[in-house]
């Protein structure tokens, strides 16, 4: 069940917690190694996320438009939110209220 929605993440906030995978694509960083820049989404918005460690295992977990278990704490980064993400897994549409999801 869905306890935080996106408008209410502020830089600090420790979550766990329910979004729509919108994006996702795995980078490179100049020391050439991997990253993740995920697109979360929920009825109220959407929050850009980074995963910088167990890259492939969290990437290899989801597909966009899934919607996911996201673990991860929020951070600032050119002064909008960004969710940083330590663990994420699928979950099943049967296990969300679709309505947390519309546009509202």
């Amino acid at each position: 069940m869905k306890k935080i929605f996106v408008e209410a993440l502020t830089p600090g906030d420790v979550i766990e917690d329910e979004f729509a995978l919108a994006e996702k694509a795995v980078l490179q960083k100049r020391d050439g190694n991997q990253y993740l820049n995920v697109v979360l989404a929920d009825r109220t918005g959407h929050i850009k996320g980074v995963v910088w460690d167990n890259v492939q295992a969290i990437a290899a977990a989801a597909a966009a438009g899934d919607f996911v278990r996201v673990s991860g704490s929020v951070s600032e980064y050119r002064g909008t939110p960004q969710l940083v993400i330590k663990a994420m897994t699928a979950i099943g549409a049967e296990a969300v209220d679709p309505e947390d999801f519309l546009p509202a």
